[in-house]
């Protein structure tokens, strides 16, 4: 097996990345704040006396999608000269390599922890907290479900 791919990496496909990484699902963190916003206002109209601490909470959880969003702006700011050129990914059956204009990585997948699998992430995770992200876009269509494939197949190594 020899899948090759490469992505020039965009602020979009960064986000996506970093957000899910960090096991945020966005439409999780869009539906919260309107949750409690609903929540507040049907307290303010429908109950005699509304409770403004509910409504101070409320307020607060429109910061935590903020935050996320926040980091993954500031995480582009830093890496985005180091994305001027597109990524590109090699995979074999001993391994992947990725080449970016900085830097080759070569992982065998005996180092290769657990292989999570998100709808526009494989999120490749080498042990200790240490993970590298694969975007499927990075991949032919029919390359991403070879790959899909490969990983499905040895679920003792990939999880």
């Amino acid at each position: 097996m020899l899948l090759t791919g490469e992505i020039q990496v965009t602020y979009g496909v960064y986000r996506k990345m970093t957000l899910i990484t960090n096991g945020i699902r966005s439409n999780i963190l869009r539906a919260l704040p309107l949750l409690f916003i609903v929540i507040g206002i049907g307290q303010t109209l429908f109950v005699e006396d509304p409770d403004p601490p509910f409504l101070q909470m409320g307020f607060f959880f429109l910061v935590i999608p903020a935050f996320f969003e926040l980091m993954a702006l500031l995480g582009w700011a830093v890496r985005r000269r180091s994305f001027s050129r597109p990524i590109r990914y090699e995979f074999t059956d001993k391994g992947m390599t990725q080449l970016t204009a900085a830097h080759r990585l070569d992982l065998p997948w005996t180092d290769v922890t657990r292989v999570d699998r998100w709808p526009s992430t494989w999120i490749v995770n080498i042990g200790r907290g240490k993970c590298l992200r694969v975007p499927r876009k990075a991949l032919a269509p029919a390359d991403r479900r070879t790959l899909n494939d490969f990983f499905l197949a040895d679920p003792a190594t990939f999880g």
